[in-house]
């Protein structure tokens, strides 16, 4: 996870979500969420939150949310700006540090497409679903390994010496160089179920 942090701490995540393709995956994110949400959750765990847009969101709806993200300068970025959120805290999300059944929703709309091996990706569903209280919800996001393709065509780089290879890698592997990944892919977001999934993608499960 070096890498992640480092480019994240050069990069700051804090602007994207206000700008360009980032506008449609924030409002369409918060529509999901608001479809989803049990009626009655109060706590919700924003894992691999940024710096803490969504859990700010959340706050000013009056839900405690509370932030965990990998990143140190995130964390400290979320607990200068963020007046909204319940806490936040510098965590991995393959091991959280909150209680078994403490939580009534978990966010993960950042952890399971830089979680490269599937064994890591697995988990962070086990430990959002160790969290959550029963009737809890956790909702996930992923890159597709076609993503690369579509934001070639969009950004203009599908005629690039490189794309080619670099694409058929990702075909192959499903795996993205980060730093190109959080330029160029990361916008082409795609809501997954990680369990118990009605066979079609687009719709969280409850867990």
């Amino acid at each position: 996870m070096d890498d992640i942090i480092s480019f994240y701490t050069e990069h700051s995540d804090d602007e994207r979500l206000f700008h360009g393709w980032g506008m449609l995956e924030f409002a369409r994110s918060k529509e999901i969420v608001l479809r989803y949400l049990p009626k009655h959750s109060r706590t919700v765990l924003d894992v691999g939150g940024g710096t803490g847009i969504y859990s700010e969101w959340l706050g000013e709806l009056g839900y405690n949310a509370h932030l965990i993200n990998i990143t140190p300068s995130h964390i400290a970025g979320a607990r200068s700006k963020r007046t909204r959120i319940a806490s936040a805290e510098t965590g991995d999300a393959r091991n959280l540090s909150w209680q078994d059944a403490s939580a009534d929703v978990v966010l993960l709309f950042g952890p399971l497409y830089h979680l490269t091996e599937s064994a890591e990706r697995a988990l962070a569903l086990r430990e959002a679903r160790r969290v959550l209280r029963p009737g809890g919800i956790v909702f996930a996001a992923a890159i597709c390994r076609f993503a690369p393709l579509l934001a070639s065509l969009v950004d203009s780089f599908l005629t690039t010496r490189s794309f080619p290879a670099y694409s058929r890698a990702t075909f192959r592997t499903g795996s993205i160089a980060i730093r190109q990944a959080i330029r160029s892919v990361s916008r082409q977001r795609t809501f997954i179920v990680p369990r118990n999934s009605p066979r079609t993608s687009g719709s969280p499960a409850s867990m």
